[in-house]
């Protein structure tokens, strides 16, 4: 009885992946024919990841491009961008709500790039169908994906891609610690023969300040840029806020982000200023204009975007030592490491005490401030990150 009410409950759901799937079949199967490339993404919405994603598909300016979007979006911020510079459609419908649906449209689909003559290569990122999907395809086929970052301690895609990696033909990273932690992994697995198809290509950045502004001093301005999600510990940030502005009421905090309005109690009532979701890059932009110090409170993370925003706006990060972020903030240099104590409460402490040695010492605070400038300049530019994906995504061998 109850798998009847279950299967009621959904039929509808399944009627419409079935409506969804006879226009696909009519209009999408051309486009699939003439793709050059082809990428498997989760989201069009806010996000670090996702903007990287978008500076992959401009990279290859390639107008044959064709995304598939396997997931459910929050938001529409992305989805025009990804529009102009390529094919797209979203298959979610496809995929979760009706088994015999998504293994005929997956069949469908692998066959139709198996068959096509002009395809170079295939790209996946944060998508967990992505590696259901590639056994599909035929080994000439070039098969590339990315990992942005381990998720350990949570179960994340670098466990669930194991049996694909015999498949690919290049494993993406962007910094050095992701490549060691699949040298480990490979060799737990006895997989060491396919870490040389492993190959670091570092994020850059598309608009870059030309000239460096010294911070006003009378207006000290804490900040907070990213989702509300367990990895990221906004709560961390919100204890700090509350530490800090107990001692130092005048410094201000500030959160932006998507998901804090369900969270806009708590964020207020410390004394932070919420400015939910940005999706105008010239707001996002003012934001770290004003802004002193990025907290990254994290507990796992690769390399956010969002440091590298803001330091190229002369902001300050002080950050957990985590992922890859040690690769480019040099301690006292050009941005502050706090080691990721199993305590929270000494994290906590750790980042009050730097933000107020920073906020009673603005002759080091310019210093610091300069040195995260200058190093965004010379090292986050787009243009090795353009050459790199357009040889590897274009480029047969």
């Amino acid at each position: 009885m109850k798998a009847l009410l279950i299967h009621i409950k959904f039929f509808p759901l399944k009627v419409v992946a079935l409506l969804k799937l006879v226009p696909f079949l009519i209009t999408e199967l051309k486009k699939i024919k003439k793709a050059e490339v082809v990428f498997f993404f989760p989201f069009y919405h806010t996000g670090g990841a996702e903007k990287v994603h978008l500076n992959i598909v401009k990279a290859i300016e390639n107008p044959n491009a064709y995304i598939f979007f396997t997931n459910k979006s929050e938001s529409n911020h992305f989805k025009k961008q990804f529009e102009t510079l390529a094919n797209t459609y979203e298959v979610f419908e496809f995929l979760n709500r009706n088994l015999t649906i998504r293994k005929f449209f997956s069949k469908v689909v692998a066959n139709h790039l198996n068959e096509n003559n002009k395809l170079i290569s295939v790209f996946g990122c944060n998508s967990m169908y992505y590696y259901d999907f590639l056994p599909l395809l035929s080994p000439s086929i070039k098969k590339v994906d990315l990992i942005h970052a381990f998720s350990k301690p949570d179960y994340g895609l670098e466990i669930y891609s194991l049996p694909c990696v015999p498949l690919l033909n290049t494993r993406v990273v962007i910094n050095h610690k992701t490549a060691d932690d699949f040298k480990e992994l490979y060799a737990e697995n006895k997989l060491t023969q396919y870490f040389n198809q492993v190959k670091i290509i570092p994020n850059g950045l598309i608009a870059m300040n030309t000239s460096f502004v010294e911070k006003p001093s009378d207006n000290f301005s804490v900040i907070y840029v990213g989702r509300w999600a367990k990895e990221k510990r906004p709560e961390l940030f919100i204890e700090i806020a509350k530490k800090v502005k107990g001692i130092h009421s005048n410094i201000d905090f500030a959160m932006a982000g998507t998901d804090l309005d369900l969270n806009n109690d708590v964020i207020i009532s410390a004394g932070i200023h919420n400015k939910g979701e940005i999706t105008n890059e010239k707001v996002l932009n003012e934001l770290y204009q004003k802004a002193n110090i990025i907290l990254i409170t994290s507990y796992r993370e690769g390399f956010p975007v969002v440091i590298m925003e803001a330091m190229s706006n002369g902001v300050v990060p002080i950050s957990t030592n985590v992922g890859g972020i040690c690769e480019h903030i040099v301690d006292g240099h050009n941005g502050f490491l706090i080691e990721n104590d199993k305590d929270d409460t000494v994290i906590i402490e750790k980042f009050v005490q730097k933000i107020i040695e920073l906020y009673q010492d603005n002759s080091t605070f310019n210093q610091v401030s300069s040195n995260a400038y200058m190093y965004a300049q010379k090292e986050f530019g787009i243009d090795n990150f353009n050459k790199n994906y357009k040889g590897l995504l274009l480029n047969k061998n």
